[in-house]
């Protein structure tokens, strides 16, 4: 694999930092600090008196900057704190932040969360990227050009940290409207097989079982071109067998199992699982997850409560009730929850009372249905630093990083799984 060094285009003024004559400086506090002249009396002890007639954040990345110009600070070198920084330069943490934050544009520095902020050019791949670009590949785009919800979560944090980093981020996707998905997603390999980016996060795609093996194909495709890979929150490979793959992803099992437990402890005895006939590891990890929930909570397992419809409709609802008495549903997804309450409310069932009703991911459109719908949070911000930290080390050659990394999730109870308004549940317990 070729080891590509990240191109930075410096600006002069921002590298040498103010040359003016007649505008004073501030200098960092150093070991071998010089005695104080005349352009610093007057502050306070430890504090550095700035030159008013420019931004207090442009000053603090001039002085930043020529530090790392005059060798103070080494390659590799950590800087100050930002609280540190901030009693140096009497700044509040925001402005200095937003000088650290473009010393990273600039590709001075590397921001590491959750370790500090470093001079770049160090031999350490955790806090150094060697490479041009990298790509977070989600593939689908849903019905409207747009990521699904938790995916446009994670590209968005994720764009964040490659901007700190001053790194490339390449999104490739498709529309999920093509007639030959397959063919689609190994044409859209081998595009980005051809690009100039050495590491890839990749979230599977839901296929169907007959087609799910295209997404090994992808990954096949992306590492014989030299790519460094990651699996983002799914595995390619079905349950229980695990890719050789570093994969990141949510606790989906006990997110589903701490979901079940709560509808149960609402008073649901019969509890459907609401899936989707795609072949996808998260969603049988949720459906594990249930079924784990139900035995725990004294429960009997009936695998003719775990659904799989092509189409969420009242019909389908109505069978839900009818036919099978279901009094609490759990669904793979907020989206997927919000059909089933429709096609609920168009049979005369009230949900939160009748039927209550969880979903997954805590969609912004979880909190805007008619009743609100409980549901569990999937934090993108920390799966999309766990991702991207797994493929730094992976392209730096490391080999410590664990194959599979499981984020926590939180249940966020609405009113859609409050019970019957008399304050009592099914069972007659009081809430």
């Amino acid at each position: 694999m070729s080891d590509t060094i990240i191109n930075r285009t410096e600006n002069p003024d921002r590298v040498r930092g103010i040359a003016a004559s007649g505008r004073r400086r501030v200098v960092l506090e150093r070991r071998n600090n010089r005695s104080r002249d005349d352009r610093l009396r007057g502050g306070e002890e430890g504090q550095k008196v700035v030159d008013k007639r420019k931004p207090l954040h442009r000053v603090v990345f001039d002085e930043i900057a020529d530090a790392i110009s005059r060798g103070d600070y080494a390659p590799g070198d950590r800087l100050p704190t930002e609280a540190g920084l901030s009693k140096q330069f009497a700044a509040s943490r925001t402005t200095v932040a937003r000088a650290l934050r473009d010393l990273g544009h600039s590709g001075m520095v590397v921001r590491k969360q959750g370790s500090g902020t470093f001079v770049a050019g160090g031999d350490d791949g955790a806090t150094t990227i060697r490479a041009s670009s990298i790509a977070y590949c989600p593939l689908f785009v849903g019905s409207l050009s747009e990521l699904p919800y938790v995916e446009g979560e994670i590209h968005h944090h994720l764009a964040d940290l490659a901007a700190a980093d001053n790194v490339q981020l390449v999104l490739q996707c498709l529309t999920s409207r093509l007639p030959d998905r397959r063919e689609a997603m190994l044409r859209t390999a081998e595009e980005l097989a051809s690009r100039p980016v050495r590491g890839v996060l990749y979230y599977a795609a839901e296929m169907p079982v007959d087609e799910a093996a295209v997404n090994q194909e992808v990954v096949d495709l992306l590492r014989a071109a030299g790519k460094a890979v990651v699996l983002v929150d799914r595995d390619i490979v079905a349950y229980p067998d695990r890719s050789d793959l570093i994969r990141v992803g949510f606790d989906n099992r006990r997110a589903a199992a701490i979901a079940t437990r709560h509808l149960i402890e609402r008073g649901c005895r019969r509890i459907a699982f609401v899936g989707i006939p795609e072949r996808s590891t998260a969603v049988h990890e949720r459906l594990l997850g249930y079924r784990e929930g139900l035995g725990s909570n004294g429960l009997s397992i009936d695998e003719d409560l775990a659904f799989f419809p092509d189409q969420v409709d009242a019909g389908f609802c109505r069978g839900l009730i009818n036919s099978h008495k279901v009094d609490g549903v759990l669904c793979k997804s907020d989206r997927m929850a919000a059909s089933v309450a429709r096609g609920l409310s168009e049979a005369g069932v009230l949900v939160g009372d009748s039927v209550l009703l969880a979903g997954f991911d805590d969609d912004p459109v979880a909190a805007l249905l008619p009743v609100p719908l409980t549901t569990t949070r999937l934090p993108a911000d920390q799966l999309a630093a766990a991702a991207y930290d797994a493929l730094l080390k992976l392209l730096a050659g490391g080999d410590a990083f664990p194959k599979q990394v499981l984020i926590d999730t939180q249940l966020v109870v609405r009113e859609s799984t409050a019970g019957s308004s008399d304050g009592f549940n099914r069972t007659g317990r009081s809430q």
